[in-house]
């Protein structure tokens, strides 16, 4: 009785036999034939099936597009595919916002002398006082259509 491969192991096998990187193409239509699925299943079968390999830290993504299996690629392939991280200059943004947190303007103690401690009740809804007039102007209008049907 033969063992149905799940489609991931498969991958695996087909990357672990033939020793080398392989186009996702590849690797799909080498298993393609293996998987019992209709044509409505296939789009949802591919894209289950590249979710695996991203997931699946057997799997490496070469910077040519190709995939491998980390046991079988270089360091320095594998490592390819994060060089784009240092190209990021991440130190001069938490540079700026370092500044920006050391102004004065929260220091407690201009609060203190100003006897500022707390925020009292501020009114920041300015729509609350036009709600009542448009109501009754809603109301108006409701009686004018009113009037137009019974015409």
């Amino acid at each position: 009785m033969a063992i149905k491969l799940s489609n991931i192991e498969m991958a695996f096998d087909f990357l672990k036999n033939s020793k080398e990187s392989a186009t996702f193409e590849e690797i799909w239509n080498s298993i393609a034939n293996e998987i019992h699925g209709g044509n409505e299943k296939k789009n949802q079968i591919i894209a289950e099936l590249y979710t695996d390999l991203v997931l699946d830290n057997r799997f490496a993504l070469t910077s040519d597009g190709q995939w491998g299996l980390r046991d079988h690629l270089k360091f320095d392939d594998v490592k390819k595919q994060y060089d784009y991280v240092d190209k990021f200059e991440t130190t001069e943004e938490f540079e700026d916002i370092d500044s920006y947190l050391e102004t004065d303007i929260y220091e407690t103690d201009d609060l203190k002398v100003h006897n500022l401690n707390t925020i009292h009740d501020l009114d920041i809804d300015d729509d609350d006082d036009d709600d009542e007039d448009d109501d009754e102007d809603d109301d108006s209008t409701d009686e004018d259509i009113f009037d137009d049907i019974d015409d």
